[in-house]
This record gives C-alpha cells, sequence and structure tokens, in this order.
C-alpha cells in the first residue's frame, strides 16, 4: 500500500505520488515525502538514507522497467520526476552547462538538453541503490543530467600521472622549521579510542597468538575538531578542484596554527590565476592544476580571501567564460584593492610542503597532524555519491588522477567500513553535506595514496606598503 503523508517539502513541489497501478506490491512502499527528498531534498539540504534509497531504488526499477515496454502512464510520470528535478535544481530555461558572473552569483546559460543524460543518470542510480553488497548510495543531484562523459569533461581534470612529489621549497615568511608531518598536534583533532604501543606489548605479553592492537587512534576528524571550514565551494563547470582543495588545506593550516576556529573562506580563483604557465607554473586554466605549485604559492606570495577575489570558474580571459571578456586578474604581490584590506595567507612553515609516503598506514599517522591533500580518479559513481563509504572496482588501482580532495579525518571505529574522511568541491548539496567517505583499502582507493602532500604551518599576513616588508601575524 502507497503511503501518502505530506509534509511542507512535498507540498511545495510538483512532483507527483507514485500512482498505485505503478507502485510495485513486493517492494517496500514509498512516501510522497521520500519521492520528493529523492527528487529536490538534496538542492534543499536534505537526504535519504541507505534503507529509503533501496526502498525507492526497488520502485523506480519497476517503472523504469514499464517505461522501457512502453507503459504510457510509466513514461509520464518520469517525466514530472524529471520536471520537478529540473525547477529545483536548474530552474532557468538555458540550461546548466556553463556560467558567468551576475551580482556575485554563477549561473548556468548554455541552451541544451538534459533529459536523456537523466535518465541514464537515474538508472545508474537504481542500479548502485538497488546492490545489497554496496556500502554507498545514491541519489539524484545537480549534476544528475550530465552523462559520464560531459562530467568528466566538465568537472574533472584531465588524467595525468603524478609525480612524486619533493620536498617543498622554502617558505618567504618566517623561519619555523616544523613541518606537518613531525608536528604533533593530535590533541587538537576529535580522536577516539588511542591503544599506545605500551598497552600493546603488555597485552601481546598475555597472548602468543594475538594481533597487535594499532598504535594510532580508531577515528580521527578535523572537522569535527572546528578546523575544516563547510564544504560549500562550487566548481560548476571548471576542474578546479586542485585550487578549492589547496585554499581548505590553507584554511586548516591556518586554523590548527592559530588555534581559533575562526576564518574566511580563501580563493580558489587566486590560486588558479596566479599558477598558471605565465608564471612559470603549471595550471592550465580549467583543465588541470597542481596542489604543490598552489602550496609553493602560498609560501612565496600568499593567498586572498575568497571575499577579495571572487570565483569565475576559468582562468583569464579564456576558459569556459570567453564571452565575458574578464582579463587575467593576478597580481602577485596583491597590496591593492580589498585585498589590502583583508590580507593574505602564506605558509610560514620550511618546508612549505611535506610529502606523505604513499601508503595507508603513512596518511593515517600523517592526519594526526593535519588535513592531506589528495589526488585520485574517480568513476560516473562519484558523480551520484550521497552517502556510505563510497568505493569503486573500476578505478581500484588508477594510475592517472582526476579530482583532487582534501582528506580531513578517518574512521576504522567499523570493521568493514573503514574509511578517509574528504572534502569536496561540488557544493554543498553534493555527497554528505559536502564530504565524502572514502573507503580505506591497502592500495589506495582509486590511486589516492600517489600524491599525498600536507601544507605547512599558516598565518595571517597584514599587507605590505609600497617599500616595506611583509610580515606575518598570528590570529
Amino acid at each position: 500500500m502507497l503511503l501518502l503523508a505530506r509534509s511542507s517539502l512535498a507540498a511545495t513541489s510538483t512532483h507527483p505520488a507514485l500512482p498505485f497501478g505503478l507502485a510495485e506490491p513486493g517492494c517496500p512502499p514509498v512516501s510522497v515525502d521520500l519521492l520528493n527528498t529523492f527528487t529536490v531534498g538534496s538542492a534543499k539540504g536534505i537526504t535519504i538514507n541507505k534503507m529509503q534509497s533501496a526502498a525507492l531504488a526497488c520502485q523506480l526499477k519497476a517503472v523504469l522497467a514499464l517505461s522501457d515496454v512502453g507503459n504510457a502512464t510509466a513514461a509520464a510520470w518520469l517525466a514530472s520526476m524529471y520536471a520537478a528535478w529540473r525547477k529545483s535544481y536548474h530552474p532557468q530555461a538555458s540550461g546548466w552547462r556553463g556560467s558567468q558572473q551576475q551580482g556575485g552569483a554563477l549561473v548556468w546559460h548554455v541552451p541544451r538538453s538534459s533529459r536523456a543524460s537523466w535518465m541514464s543518470s537515474l538508472r545508474t542510480i537504481v542500479d548502485i541503490n538497488t546492490n545489497l553488497s554496496s556500502k554507498f548510495w545514491a541519489s539524484l543531484n545537480a549534476y544528475s543530467d550530465l552523462s559520464p562523459s560531459e562530467f568528466a569533461q566538465a568537472i574533472l581534470m584531465t588524467p595525468t600521472t603524478p609525480k612524486t612529489p619533493a620536498q617543498g621549497k622554502t617558505a618567504a615568511v618566517g623561519n619555523k622549521t616544523t613541518t606537518a608531518s613531525t608536528t604533533n598536534k593530535t590533541t587538537a583533532a576529535t580522536t577516539t579510542t588511542t591503544t599506545t604501543k605500551a598497552r600493546a606489548r603488555r597485552l601481546m605479553a598475555n597472548c602468543w597468538n594475538c594481533t597487535p592492537a594499532p598504535a594510532y587512534p580508531a577515528a580521527i576528524s578535523w572537522l569535527a575538531a572546528g578546523k575544516v571550514l563547510p564544504a560549500t565551494g562550487f566548481q560548476a563547470e571548471c576542474a578546479s578542484s586542485w585550487a578549492f582543495a589547496t585554499a581548505a588545506a590553507l584554511e586548516s593550516s591556518l586554523l590548527i596554527a592559530a588555534a581559533t576556529n575562526t576564518t574566511a573562506p580563501l580563493s580558489a580563483q587566486h590560486i588558479m590565476d596566479c599558477t598558471s604557465t605565465q608564471f612559470n607554473y603549471s595550471a592550465s586554466a580549467c583543465l588541470r592544476g597542481s596542489p604543490t605549485d598552489a602550496l609553493q604559492l602560498a609560501a612565496t606570495a600568499g593567498v586572498t580571501a575568497e571575499s577579495a577575489y571572487r570565483y569565475r570558474a576559468a582562468t583569464g580571459s579564456g576558459g569556459n567564460l570567453a564571452t565575458t571578456g574578464q582579463p587575467a586578474q593576478c597580481n602577485r604581490t596583491f597590496l591593492t584593492g580589498q585585498a589590502a584590506k583583508v590580507g593574505l595567507v602564506r605558509i610560514t612553515a620550511t618546508p612549505a610542503y611535506t610529502p606523505v609516503q604513499p601508503t595507508k598506514l603513512a596518511l593515517i599517522k600523517a592526519l594526526a597532524a593535519r588535513p592531506a591533500l589528495a589526488l585520485l580518479a574517480v568513476d560516473s559513481t562519484f558523480q551520484h555519491y550521497a552517502g556510505g563509504v563510497w568505493s569503486s572496482p573500476t578505478c581500484a588501482h588508477a594510475a592517472a588522477p582526476n579530482h583532487a580532495l582534501l582528506v580531513v579525518g578517518y574512521s576504522t571505529e567499523k570493521p568493514g567500513f573503514e574509511n578517509f574522511l574528504a572534502k569536496n568541491s561540488l557544493g554543498a548539496s553534493w555527497g554528505e553535506s559536502g564530504f565524502v567517505r572514502i573507503a580505506m583499502t591497502d592500495a589506495g582507493m582509486c590511486g589516492m595514496y600517489q600524491a599525498l602532500v600536507q601544507a605547512g604551518d599558516a598565518a595571517l599576513v597584514a599587507p605590505a606598503k609600497a617599500g616595506n616588508s611583509t610580515t606575518a601575524k598570528r590570529v
């Protein structure tokens, strides 16, 4: 029997209930609320859990099967579902792809037809959520009208085999020599159930056939400790994850070093513009970039706040915003205008960044000090991630990463669900409020151990007047 309880979300949606004739009696019933949450909920900050996702997938699989054999009622209902999704996520008739700055916000402007891609995404989501062995679940989101190839072209970096990160160069400000990998700031992060080596040795003395207990906390979360800002960064149609992840790393380094829980979001656009090839770095518009280049920029020049250097989803006058005619705005000293009021964040440690050995244990231990930047090769299931512990067999040993994340914690508390927690840049409506839990494996899911680095300590730098040196100050 179909449940028809309604809430304020359901009452404001144009999406109709599943008609009785389409309801699959062999599946758990779904309510109007649940249908609406699945269709438009993440756009409103509302999510569903794995059990609810499985119940919906069971019903939707039956509806899709009926539509495939020409059932007009099923086809019409799916069309109404698409219309409700489109109205919620992309209400402007012009479509999703492309963006331009209007009134300080990114909007979509290139017309396109997306219903076929949306239907394909819905089928992928249903397949994921009907897989009983899956430890994550999927849902409709702002990217559901992109095919896998369109998502890769619009959002992901051009796949490139990463080089092993070299040790960071000397920072331009400060003489601090402690690096992230050796600084002991474990008490700043939220930790769970630490078993010391001494205790493990005592246990082993009384048990000849026991497995030694790990000499690290069962869980660490810099997010729970208040040292990670909310994942509100939104790339739009630009492969700028590396810039957003680096900005997030600098924010966390500042919060940890300064022993405060307050800072302004930093500018991914400043990083993109100032690490382009014209400045002898490697960033290539909205195609790819290097977190280590960005960290070196933070050490030698600094990075300003998002409020002083707004995101445009492009680099210079090229990229996806060629029609806007906006020139490159990188000012390497950046001591004028709004940036002069808010200052810069600079890495003050020497070296500016520290590579992490490409192993699971090395990353776990490094996270005791601070978050770590990671590159990985995601696939189409990542596009639809809504919650749980994400993994993919198709990218398990990927060698060419296409996306960057900031790893902000881990958990080994639940056997079989061990994971790393990472901050993404696909908006707060994607995943778990913009975050993703990635399965913890020995090899590294999707190659995520290949190019790990940690930023050094950071400080807020007061802008220098002409002819004066720049000084750093703690906040």
